[in-house]
């Protein structure tokens, strides 16, 4: 009987062992993964800025507007 639990034991160990190695070699992915989705973000973000500025015209006006509303 207890050579059972020490096959199940062992199993289960190696499942673990197994689980964890896996999991070790998936976090270098995961934050390459994180990364680039934060820089295709940033990258987004800014052309939507810069396209709004270039839809609208001339940013120098608008630049010259917002400096004689802030004075």
């Amino acid at each position: 009987m207890k050579d059972v639990f020490d096959y199940i034991i062992s199993g289960v160990s190696i499942g673990l062992l197994i689980l964890a190695v896996y999991m070790v070699k998936k976090i270098p992915d995961m934050v390459r993964d994180k990364l680039k989705s934060d820089r295709e973000f940033e990258f987004n973000k800014a052309l939507q800025v810069d396209e709004f500025y270039r839809k609208d015209g001339n940013l120098q006006g608008i630049m010259l507007e917002w400096m004689s509303r802030a004075i």
